[in-house]
C-alpha cells in the first residue's frame, strides 16, 4: 500500500523543462575566447609554406570536420601528435577555416571562393564546400562555366558540376566565342562536343566550334580535326579531306572559311537526317496559365518526340496572372493575384526541374501581378506590374545564394503585361499599357544595365502591343504574340528593326522559347475567334517561316513558359544510363524478392552488398567492369533506391524503401500499371527495347516472355512507377511501330480479359473440330462399312414389277422357299415394284426357281418382270436397302429392343452363324438430338458417355426389321 502512495505522488510532481536557447551561442563564444587565449588547446596546425602555427582544439576540429575526426579517433600516428603540419594549403585560407570553427562564420569572396573549396575539400569541411560551390553557381555565366565545370568535376562537386554543365548546353553558340573555350585542349575539346551531342543542335553550330578551335591554334591542332568531325557523328569522306589538308595546308593557317569549306566538302551526308543519338533536346515547361478559371499544372513537352509528361502541380491553385522565369534547374513564378480576392501577391513559388518538386521562396519587396520576370546573372528580376489602379515603376531582384530580394533603379515608365527578355547583358522590356487602369499602351522599349543600375529608353517599338512575348535569339529581339499576327526582329547591335513573317494566329497573352535555334510560341486567346488557342507555333528564322508543331494538353493563356536545357536523364552518360538502370533493376520489387542469391548477401551486412560481387553479375559485367562507373552512375540517378557506403565500395537498398508486402493488394496494384506490348521480332535485345521506351515513361521493370526453351516470344510487360503513367503509356501515337513492325499495345487487364476471350474461343473451336473430326471419322468408317457391305452382296439384288397389288412379302419368300434365302424384302403391299436381297447369288436363285416352275415365274398367278441388278443400279439399290434395315433397327431399340422378331437373346440369328459372323454390322447414320450441341445440357454419368461416344452395338440381320 506505501508502494502505491508513493508512486501515486511522484507522478504529481511539478517540473519544468528549461532550455537555455543562448547556450551555443554562449559556449561557442568561450571557447573562442579559449582559442584566442591559447588555454586548454591539445593540438597545432602548422602551415607548411610560411610556418604559421593555430593553436586549436582537437574536439571542435572533429566536430566540424570528419578529416579531423579520422586522424583523432582512428590508430594513426597523428592521434598521440601535440602538433601537425598541413601541406597544400595556403596560411590565410586556413586561418579563415580555424576561425570559421570557432565563429561559424566565413566571408567568401570571388578572389579567395577558389582556395577555400580546394581546403574544405582536402580536410572535409563539409559545409564550407557547399558554401563555396553555391556562390560559384551564382558567378556561373557563359564566360567562365567551362573552367567552373572542370573545377567541379575536379573536386566533385555534383551541383556546380550539373549547374556548370547546364549552362554549357543552354548558350553553346555563345560558348564557341569564349576565351576559354579556344583554349581548352584537345581531351577537354572532345568532352565539351559530347555534351553537345547529347542536345539538337544543328550541323553547322557544331562544325563552326570544330573550325574556331582549330584554326586557333592550326599546326598543332589540325590533326585532331578528324576525331573531332568524328566526335559530331559527321559522315566524313577522310582520304578526301587529309589529302585537301595536305595540299592547302599553307593557306588554312587561322582561315576559319576556307577550312570549313574543306569540311563541308568533305561532308557525304550533308543535310541527311540528324543522327539518332543527337536527338534529344531542351524540354519545354508550361506552367499553369488560364482556361475560364486559373490552371494550376505543370507539363514538360519534348519537342523532337511531341510527347507530354505531367509534373507537380502547382501549390496555389487561385492564383492567376503571375510571372515565371527560370534560372538553372529552378522555375520561379513570382506575384500574381487569386481570383476571389483580385490582391496583388507577393509570394514566390520555386519548381526544381530536376527533383519535380515546388519550394516555398523568399516574398518579394512589392506585391505586383502582370509584371514581367526575367534571369540574369544568377539572379530573378521582377519588373513592373500591377498593385493598384496603375503599373508600378519597381524593379527589384532576388540573390538566391543570399535568400533576399533588392531594390533596384525604377523604371522610366512602370507597365503592366509588358514582356522582358535578356539580350547579351541587358534586359529589354517591351510593350505593355500604362496609365491608370492601362488606358495607354506603351511604345518604348525601356532597357536596364544592371551594371551602372540604369534605366534608358533605346527605340520605339514598330507596332506597339500588350500581351505580347520577347525572346532573345542570335543578339536579336523579337516580339511575338499580341493582338495581330504581327512580328518583329530588332537588331540591338545596329539598332535596326524589321519585320518578319506573320504568324499563323493572333495569340493575346501566350508563352515563347527558343529551343535548338527557334522560337516556338505556345497557346494565347484569339480575340478574333473569341477562343483560347491549343497549339504550338514554330518559327524557323533560316526560313523566315511559321508552322504548327505541336498541340498543348489544354488550351491556356497567361501562363509560364520557359525551357530546362538539361533534360532528367541527360546528367548521364549512356553508359551510366545503362549501369544504373540495371544495379537498380537487380534491388528493385521485382527482381530482389526471387534472386536467391541477392537474398543471400543482403541478409549478412545490414543490407550491403560488395561492387565486387555486383560485378560478378552476367547483364552487369557486360556493360562495365569499373566500380566507379557505378557509383558514378548511381549518384547522379534520381529514384533514391539505392545508397552508397562512404568508402564507395559498398551498396544497398536504401532503408527508407523497405520492399512491398506481396499480398493481393500489391498485385493488384502491380496489374493495374502494368503494359503488354506483342510485334518485337524474336531477335530482339533487351537493349534495343529499353532504348526504344525511352522518354516514353517512368518505367520499373521489363519482363521479356520467353517459352520454355527461353527464347524470346515476341512480347513484353511493362510495369511504370504509376497507373497514370501506364495510361499516358497507352495514349501515345508513338508506341505503335517498331523497326516497321506493327506493334499489339493494351493494358495488362485488358490483355488477360483478351486471352480469357481467346482461350474460350478456342476451347470452343477445339470443341467443334473435335466433332468435327469424329463425325468425319465416322463417316469414314460409314463409308468404308458401306463398301464391304457392297463388295459382299453384289449380285444379291432381284428386282420385280407387275400387277401387285394382292401380293405380300410373305409370298415372295413362299416363291423362292428351298431355291435361296431372301434376307430382306423392300417392297410395301399395293406397290408396282420392289427388290429382293438374297443370302448369295440372285440369278441362281431366280433360275432355280424358275426351273422349278416350269420356266415361268408368276407370283399369284400375275405376271412378274424379274430383273437381275448390275453396276450403279445395283449399288444404289443396295445402299437404300442397307440403310432401311438401320432405321429398322433403331426403331426397334426405340421400342424396348423387341421387334416382331427380336429379342432373340445374343444377337438373334446372327447367333447362329451365316456369311455375316464374325464381321461389323453397318450402323447407319448417328442420330443427331437437339441437345447435343447446348453447352447448358445436363452432363450425364461418365459411363453413360463413353457408350453414347462408343461404336453402336452390333446390328442382327432382320427382314424389315423384323
Amino acid at each position: 500500500m506505501r508502494d502505491t502512495m508513493m508512486s501515486h505522488k511522484e507522478s504529481n510532481i511539478y517540473t519544468y523543462d528549461f532550455c537555455d536557447a543562448e547556450h551555443p551561442a554562449q559556449v561557442l563564444d568561450t571557447l573562442r575566447h579559449f582559442y584566442i587565449s591559447g588555454l586548454f588547446t591539445d593540438i597545432s596546425l602548422q602551415c607548411d609554406d610560411s610556418g604559421q602555427v593555430f593553436h586549436c582544439h582537437k574536439a571542435l576540429l572533429s566536430a566540424r570536420s570528419s578529416y579531423f575526426k579520422v586522424m583523432f579517433t582512428a590508430d594513426m600516428r597523428e592521434k598521440s601528435n601535440n602538433s601537425i603540419t598541413l601541406t597544400g594549403v595556403d596560411c590565410e585560407v586556413l586561418g579563415a577555416l580555424v576561425n570559421y570553427v570557432y565563429t561559424a562564420q566565413l566571408c567568401i569572396t570571388e578572389s579567395n571562393v577558389q582556395s577555400l573549396l580546394e581546403a574544405a575539400d582536402l580536410l572535409q569541411f563539409i559545409s564550407v564546400k557547399q558554401a563555396c560551390e553555391e556562390f560559384l553557381i551564382r558567378l556561373l555565366d557563359v564566360d567562365n562555366c567551362l573552367g567552373i565545370h572542370a573545377f567541379a568535376q575536379l573536386h566533385l562537386c555534383t551541383r556546380l558540376e550539373r549547374e556548370a554543365r547546364r549552362m554549357m548546353l543552354s548558350r553553346f553558340t555563345e560558348l564557341v566565342q569564349q576565351e576559354e573555350f579556344i583554349e581548352l585542349d584537345h581531351q577537354r575539346m572532345s568532352l565539351v562536343l559530347a555534351g553537345q551531342n547529347l542536345t539538337v543542335q544543328k550541323e553547322d553550330v557544331l562544325i563552326d566550334a570544330v573550325v574556331k578551335w582549330v584554326t586557333h591554334d592550326f599546326d598543332n591542332r589540325v590533326h585532331h580535326a578528324v576525331d573531332l568531325l568524328h566526335s559530331i557523328h559527321l559522315d566524313l569522306d577522310e582520304i578526301y579531306f587529309k589529302a585537301t589538308l595536305e595540299v592547302r595546308r599553307q593557306c588554312l593557317l587561322r582561315n576559319e572559311d576556307t577550312f570549313k569549306s574543306i569540311i563541308n566538302k568533305a561532308l557525304r551526308s550533308k543535310g541527311k537526317e540528324m543522327s539518332e543519338s543527337r536527338k534529344m533536346s531542351s524540354s519545354m515547361y508550361i506552367i499553369g496559365g488560364y482556361y475560364w478559371h486559373p490552371l494550376c499544372e505543370v507539363h514538360i513537352w519534348d519537342p523532337v518526340s511531341n510527347t507530354w509528361v505531367q509534373g507537380k502541380d502547382m501549390p496555389d491553385h487561385a492564383r492567376e496572372s503571375y510571372s515565371i522565369s527560370s534560372l538553372g534547374a529552378n522555375i520561379y513564378v513570382t506575384g500574381g493575384y487569386r481570383t476571389n480576392t483580385v490582391e496583388a501577391l507577393d509570394t514566390v513559388s520555386i519548381y526544381n526541374c530536376d527533383y519535380d518538386e515546388w519550394t516555398e521562396g523568399c516574398s518579394m519587396l512589392t506585391a505586383r501581378y502582370y509584371h514581367c520576370s526575367v534571369a540574369l546573372h544568377g539572379c530573378i528580376y521582377a519588373i513592373g506590374g500591377y498593385r493598384g489602379g496603375a503599373p508600378e515603376r519597381e524593379t527589384e531582384f532576388y540573390d538566391p545564394l543570399k535568400k533576399r530580394w533588392f531594390p533596384v533603379a525604377k523604371m522610366i515608365q512602370g507597365v503592366g503585361n509588358a514582356t522582358a527578355c535578356v539580350v547579351g547583358d541587358k534586359i529589354y522590356v517591351s510593350g505593355g499599357h500604362y496609365g491608370y487602369r492601362g488606358s495607354s499602351t506603351c511604345e518604348k522599349i525601356q532597357v536596364y544595365k544592371p551594371d551602372v543600375n540604369e534605366w534608358s529608353i533605346i527605340t520605339i517599338s514598330p507596332h506597339p502591343e500588350y500581351g505580347l512575348c520577347s525572346v532573345s535569339l542570335d543578339n536579336k529581339l523579337y516580339l511575338v504574340g499580341g493582338q495581330t499576327t504581327i512580328a518583329d526582329c530588332y537588331d540591338t547591335e545596329r539598332d535596326e528593326w524589321r519585320p518578319i513573317s506573320v504568324m499563323k494566329e493572333r495569340r493575346m497573352e501566350c508563352g515563347a522559347v527558343v529551343i535548338n535555334g527557334c522560337i516556338y510560341v505556345t497557346g494565347g486567346y484569339s480575340y478574333s475567334k473569341g477562343t483560347y488557342l491549343q497549339s504550338i507555333e514554330k518559327y524557323d528564322p533560316e526560313l523566315d517561316s511559321w508552322e504548327i508543331v505541336g498541340t498543348l494538353p489544354s488550351p491556356t493563356r497567361s501562363h509560364g513558359c520557359c525551357t530546362d536545357n538539361m533534360a532528367e536523364n541527360q546528367e548521364m552518360s549512356p553508359i551510366e544510363m545503362k549501369v544504373a538502370r540495371q544495379v537498380e533493376y537487380y534491388f528493385g520489387d521485382h527482381n530482389l524478392p526471387r534472386d536467391k542469391f541477392l537474398k543471400e548477401q543482403v541478409q549478412q551486412d545490414d543490407g550491403w552488398v560488395t561492387l565486387e560481387t555486383m560485378l560478378k553479375f552476367n547483364r552487369l559485367k557486360t556493360l562495365t567492369s569499373d566500380s566507379s562507373v557505378i557509383v558514378a552512375a548511381l549518384e547522379k540517378s534520381k529514384t533514391g533506391l539505392l545508397e552508397i557506403s562512404e568508402d564507395k565500395t559498398k551498396i544497398r537498398r536504401s532503408l527508407d524503401k523497405p520492399l512491398p508486402e506481396m499480398n493481393d493488394e500489391y498485385k493488384d496494384v502491380l496489374k493495374h500499371k502494368s503494359v503488354y506490348i506483342k510485334g518485337f521480332p524474336l531477335e530482339t535485345t533487351l537493349d534495343e527495347i529499353q532504348e526504344w521506351l525511352n522518354g516514353k515513361g517512368a518505367i520499373e521493370n521489363i519482363q521479356m516472355r520467353r517459352n520454355l526453351q527461353r527464347q524470346f516470344k515476341g512480347s513484353v510487360f511493362i510495369c511504370f512507377d504509376t497507373e497514370e503513367s501506364s495510361k499516358q503509356f497507352l495514349e501515345r501515337s508513338d508506341i505503335k511501330s517498331f523497326k516497321d513492325n506493327e506493334m499489339l499495345v493494351l493494358s495488362r487487364e485488358d490483355y488477360h480479359a483478351k486471352k480469357a476471350e481467346e482461350r474460350k474461343q478456342f476451347k470452343a473451336e477445339s470443341k467443334a473440330k473435335a466433332k468435327q473430326d469424329k463425325e468425319q471419322q465416322q463417316k469414314q468408317s460409314e463409308e468404308k462399312e458401306m463398301g464391304l457391305l457392297l463388295e459382299e452382296q453384289t449380285g444379291c439384288l432381284l428386282k420385280f414389277s407387275g400387277e401387285l397389288e394382292d401380293v405380300s412379302r410373305e409370298d415372295f419368300h413362299e416363291l423362292f422357299s428351298g431355291h435361296g434365302k431372301i434376307k430382306w424384302v423392300d417392297f410395301t403391299r399395293g406397290a408396282k415394284e420392289g427388290t429382293l436381297l438374297f443370302d448369295g447369288n440372285a440369278k441362281e436363285a431366280f433360275d432355280k426357281a424358275k426351273e422349278a416352275n416350269e420356266g415361268e415365274l408368276k407370283i399369284k398367278n400375275n405376271s412378274v418382270t424379274w430383273q437381275v441388278l448390275e453396276g450403279e443400279e445395283e449399288k444404289e439399290e443396295l445402299k437404300k436397302i442397307i440403310e432401311a434395315q438401320q432405321e429398322s433397327y433403331s426403331r426397334s431399340r426405340g421400342r424396348g429392343g423387341r421387334g416382331r422378331s427380336g429379342g432373340r437373346g445374343r444377337g438373334g440369328r446372327r447367333g447362329r452363324g451365316g456369311r455375316d459372323q464374325g464381321r461389323t454390322q453397318y450402323q447407319g447414320k448417328k442420330t443427331k438430338f437437339d441437345s447435343d450441341d447446348e453447352d447448358d445440357a445436363p452432363a450425364a454419368p461418365k459411363r453413360e458417355l463413353e457408350d453414347a461416344d462408343g461404336p453402336a452395338a452390333k446390328v442382327a440381320k432382320t427382314e424389315n426389321g423384323s
